[in-house]
């Protein structure tokens, strides 16, 4: 994803293909960001140069960005892997950091990670079946999963991984992280997915991801909490939702202007 799934949610897509709105409940959603700019709050938000590239380079930009923009204090804010990136810049951070929010973050990896290394020889194939000048959404999204199913940046989710272990900041002086609990993508004629999917696979093989009460289709509740927070908070939301919903935008603008 890029900043556009902050700034303009209704523009946002899935490897450049799919509506990011099309998962979920919200068709016009805003986000924290847009409650942060309302209360007149300086913003610094940042696509990553090289998105399939490790932790560490995405972390480097966003040190050099920091660098650069020089705020006298701030938060940290950052979805799913974000959350991560921001840990790692936390392990040294510029003076001035007030605390830490992190939104469906795989603080302990990310089971759904696997599926890739299951997935990873259909990268070749996608790029002999898609020309380099191929134009379109759908020739970007197809070029764009070849590069995800062999981007490192997924190895480092895997629960276990050297780049989790290596996550070892001191706490922040004020840390929250949200979960979400409702893995429901979309419905289809009174059926829901990916809930559906359970009934066709063998006992025990469906992930806890995608589990109701358990995930939020991609990261686990548990794996969620950030092990240092002060408060953990569970919510009813998928993995994009949790951007969205507006009790956890009210509640975390609450915890923002407290830190301030």
């Amino acid at each position: 994803m890029s900043k556009e799934i902050w700034l303009r949610p209704q523009e946002a897509r899935t490897l450049g293909l799919f509506p990011v709105v099309a998962f979920s409940r919200y068709r016009r959603p805003r986000t924290l960001l847009h409650e942060v700019r309302r209360r007149g709050y300086g913003l610094l938000c940042f696509s990553q140069q090289r998105p399939m590239a490790p932790a560490r380079v995405a972390e480097a930009e966003l040190r050099e960005l920091l660098r650069m923009a020089s705020p006298k204090r701030y938060i940290l804010v950052g979805h799913s892997r974000g959350g991560l990136i921001a840990r790692a810049y936390l392990k040294d951070p510029l003076p001035g950091c007030l605390g830490y929010i992190s939104l469906a973050t795989p603080h302990r990896g990310c089971g759904m990670a696997r599926w890739v290394e299951f997935l990873e020889p259909l990268a070749p194939l996608l790029r002999r079946l898609t020309p380099q000048k191929a134009g379109g959404r759908l020739g970007l999204a197809l070029r764009r999963a070849s590069a995800f199913l062999e981007s490192p940046a997924v190895r480092e989710l895997l629960p276990g991984s050297a780049f989790l272990r290596c996550l070892t900041e001191p706490k922040p002086p004020v840390a929250i992280s949200v979960g979400g609990t409702e893995p429901r993508l979309f419905g289809l004629l009174g059926v829901e997915f990916p809930q559906a999917l359970e009934a066709l696979l063998p006992a025990g093989a469906f992930p806890p991801e995608m589990r109701k009460g358990l995930g939020d289709g991609l990261v686990t509740a548990e794996s969620a909490v950030y092990p240092k927070a002060d408060a953990h908070l569970n919510f009813p939301v998928n993995h994009a939702e949790v951007l969205f919903d507006l009790r956890i935008r009210k509640t975390l603008m609450g915890w923002i202007e407290r830190m301030h």
